[in-house]
């Protein structure tokens, strides 16, 4: 369980006695306790419109959705715990008398700090001599050096540092401690920490790492196993793992992905200086040559768009299906010059039919499609306008 403080965390609830706070959801523009996380713990304020309210640490459990009220900081009955007799709100917040806070001078005024794992553990009980700093400066050299022994920097950078002589600080001056012992032993650790701060045992290690932008290699270079083959001739470069190809050529020649053995899609393009040729196991699909005739040895489908206002985007697709539900114009638009496609009128309810501008058909073709019935239209754009044939009314 994790203390979890969350900005604009804001709910409406109701309380289970002075027990628990029921969660009913998130104020608008606020969030829910969930962000919290089941199980952890937050500091939260309730209050009411009647001038009731209760700072507190509480835990937050999903299923059922709850905050238990498990210590009162504060309240407007004096830090007891207030009995809300209604709805109510809770929100995050972080009490002032938990909060850390400092003077202009960004010192703290208002709470002692006190470390929980100390790095130096030599007791100095009694007069301070020369002994016992000596022991407690060796403690926290010897700190030092494991925090910025080969380990740490392996860590990083995979290399080999230096460990730093575990004996910069010198022994302090026998005899009665004055001032400048300590001066003197504290001016040595602190020479031996900017040392350690400087790019130098970096810098060395980095120097043995290629540059990402043209590095430079020596000695064997290792590179990733890719399990594939690579040929020549005087025309093709392949690349082959024994099933699957990948063939470049030049004119004349191919370039095909290809996989021989599994189910997967195969697809084949060959490049030419006549066109493109698209086959399958070495059956041709699809021919497109250089004069931009297109042929197809297969099924050529399109995709049926439903349109049901009459009103039919050519850059969309070119089969459209349309059941009215009123009057319309019938109109394309996004002109495409050679466009042409179908529309399957599914006019059941008779409505009446007119044609835009551009939209070229007889009047009797518009009589016929305005009749109850289902119709299949057919049309022709140049670019300009769509010209457009339509069925008789069909079973």
């Amino acid at each position: 369980m994790a203390l979890a403080l969350v900005d604009r965390v804001k709910e409406t609830a109701t309380a289970n006695t002075t027990v628990s706070f029921n969660l009913l959801g998130a104020i608008q523009g606020y969030l829910a306790f969930d962000w919290v996380g089941n199980t952890n713990s937050t500091w939260y304020c309730a209050e009411d419109d009647l001038g009731n309210w209760e700072v507190g640490y509480g835990t937050y459990t999903s299923a059922p959705e709850l905050l238990t009220r498990d210590t009162i900081d504060s309240s407007s009955a004096g830090g007891l715990r207030i009995t809300f007799p209604g709805s109510l709100r809770v929100f995050i917040t972080y009490p002032a008398t938990r909060a850390v806070t400092s003077d202009g001078d960004q010192v703290i005024t208002n709470k002692d700090i006190s470390a929980t794992d100390n790095i130096i553990t030599t007791a100095v009980s009694g007069n301070l001599t020369s002994t016992n700093l000596n022991a407690a400066l060796a403690e926290l050299q010897g700190d030092i050096d494991t925090r910025t022994t080969t380990t740490t920097f392996n860590a990083h950078l995979n290399d080999t540092v230096d460990a730093h002589d575990a004996s910069a600080i010198s022994s302090v001056a026998s005899g009665n401690l004055v001032a400048t012992d300590v001066q003197s032993a504290l001016n040595e650790l602190q020479t031996d920490v900017d040392t350690r701060a400087t790019s130098s045992s970096v810098t060395s290690s980095l120097a043995l790492k290629a540059n990402l932008a043209s590095p430079t290699f020596t000695g064997t270079v290792t590179a990733p196993t890719i399990d594939a083959t690579v040929s020549l001739n005087a025309n093709n470069i392949y690349i082959t793992d024994g099933t699957d190809s990948l063939v470049f050529g030049n004119s004349n020649d191919y370039r095909t992905w290809y996989n021989g053995t599994s189910n997967k899609m195969q697809f084949e393009m060959e490049v030419t200086c006549l066109g493109i040729q698209f086959t399958d196991n070495g059956t041709e699909r699809a021919y497109l040559d250089k004069n931009g005739n297109f042929s197809i040895n297969g099924a050529a489908k399109g995709v049926i768009t439903t349109d049901n206002d009459g009103s039919f985007n050519l850059a969309t697709t070119n089969n459209f299906k349309c059941t009215p539900t009123g009057t319309f114009t019938l109109t394309f638009t996004n002109h495409t010059a050679g466009q042409s496609g179908y529309v399957l009128l599914i006019n059941t309810g008779g409505h009446a039919i007119s044609a835009a501008a551009t939209t070229k058909l007889g009047a009797s073709t518009l009589a016929t499609i305005s009749v109850a019935g289902t119709y299949l239209l057919s049309y022709l754009d140049d670019g300009t306008n769509s010209y457009v044939t339509a069925s008789g009314a069909m079973a």
